[in-house]
């Protein structure tokens, strides 16, 4: 079963990872378009994104076998491990697809039982990942310059998995109403988890720059904090409400939505190949790397050939 808005969520959120990799090494342009790891920007919401979408999946075949899921987990970090490892060991090999492998192996014992069994068994993971977090983890972490928040990270990427799991619920019963309302909720408990930095205090609103040091309550996509997942969770929702009600049918997105995966590591390679042969205006550049990496992506979609786990 395919649901075109889904399809359509995932297409905007590839063409989102292809603007902010792909321009986040020109200084010129907008922070909001860069990673910052002290507060939540447009960049950092792509990411998660891509949870939201993998949960929506999982729920929507959560009658298929699971060892089945399991290996197909399994295959994910191979692949992960193939496109990463190279470049950085360990630590560059937890990334997306290897941090959306984990968290789907996370969060299967509960992908068959009630949506309050899901949302308690999320609240559960972020609990036991505040309760790492002050411990010990957020400075590890730290001192080990993880990527995406490391090892461990599955826990607080179960938020925005979850929420997925229950937009494909709502959207199966024909129930839209509560996806605004959770959303809405999801990004205030975000941003008041993240006014607990320094011990308690206002903190500055998502897409605007800290006023106070950096702690384990600050939204963070390096270490997937709780108030960044959070606020990303909801903002997940909201963004995919837009498109059921809008229903658009752009046949970019539908190109980039069904392929995402072959579109995820094929542009790592046309990145560098542009940057490469190509130095000039970010614009011209740009421009090259996502018509050359979406003609790929075009020609398979014609050939009927898809790259998936």
């Amino acid at each position: 079963m395919r649901i075109t808005s889904l399809d359509q969520f995932r297409g905007y959120t590839v063409a989102g990872m292809f603007l902010v990799n792909f321009l986040s090494s020109y200084k010129e342009l907008h922070p909001l378009l860069r990673h910052h790891n002290t507060y939540n920007s447009y960049a950092d919401t792509i990411m998660p994104h891509f949870f939201f979408a993998v949960g929506f999946a999982l729920q929507l075949g959560a009658q298929k076998p699971i060892p089945r899921l399991v290996k197909r987990s399994l295959l994910l970090m191979l692949v992960a491990a193939l496109v990463y490892w190279p470049t950085g060991g360990w630590r560059v090999w937890f990334q997306t697809l290897t941090h959306i492998a984990f968290t789907t192996l996370w969060i299967l014992p509960v992908l068959r039982s009630s949506a309050r069994t899901q949302v308690v068994f999320m609240v559960g993971s972020s609990l036991l990942h505040l309760g790492l977090s002050a411990w010990f983890w957020h400075d590890w972490l730290r001192a080990h310059r993880v990527i995406d928040g490391g090892p461990l990270g599955f826990l607080m990427w179960t938020a925005p998995t979850m929420m997925g799991a229950l937009a494909c619920r709502w959207v199966r019963d024909g129930n839209l109403r509560p996806m605004v309302t959770w959303g809405i909720g999801l990004m205030l408990v975000g941003y008041g988890l993240s006014c607990l930095t320094n011990g308690g205090a206002v903190a500055a609103p998502p897409f605007v720059p800290p006023w106070h040091p950096r702690d384990m309550w600050t939204m963070s996509q390096q270490a997937a904090s709780a108030s960044y997942l959070y606020f990303s969770a909801g903002f997940s929702l909201i963004v995919y409400r837009l498109f059921v009600w809008w229903d658009p049918q752009i046949p970019l997105f539908r190109t980039l939505g069904t392929n995402a995966l072959a579109g995820y590591i094929l542009a790592g390679y046309t990145e560098d190949l542009v940057k490469y042969a190509v130095p000039g205006p970010w614009w011209l550049s740009f421009a090259l790397f996502f018509t050359l990496t979406w003609a790929v992506l075009f020609l398979l979609e014609r050939k009927g050939w898809y790259l998936r786990l």
